[in-house]
């Protein structure tokens, strides 16, 4: 009994710590991306930062938001060079309806 209540502690501590995916190298991302992940590590904020990789329109694309429930943000999305994907009429909605996820690359939650 007591081997049990250790080991479901033991996994709702590994739930609740900054977790990142180990099959992503973070030097492989545009610099942007990194920057971000860094700046989570550092300090994880109250809503904690997820990046997504997705494919769009034959091209890589990712993506950052926050989460939980009580956060208030929109995704903001980087083109596959890191650079920001500025917000155009139709665009980003093109973007969120076509877009495939590929994999989460980083999150970061408390």
């Amino acid at each position: 009994m007591k081997n049990s209540l250790f080991i479901v502690i033991f996994f709702l501590s590994l739930s609740c710590s900054k977790k990142g995916n180990p099959n992503i190298e973070t030097k492989d991302l545009p610099q942007s991306i990194q920057t971000l992940i860094a700046e989570a590590e550092r300090e994880c904020p109250v809503c904690g930062i997820t990046i997504l990789m997705y494919a769009y329109n034959k091209k890589i694309i990712y993506a950052s938001t926050c989460n939980g429930p009580a956060c208030n943000c929109v995704m903001v999305y980087y083109d596959q060079g890191g650079e920001l994907i500025k917000y155009e009429e139709g665009v980003n909605k093109d973007i969120n309806e076509e877009k495939k996820l590929i994999r989460e690359v980083y999150r970061c939650s408390e």
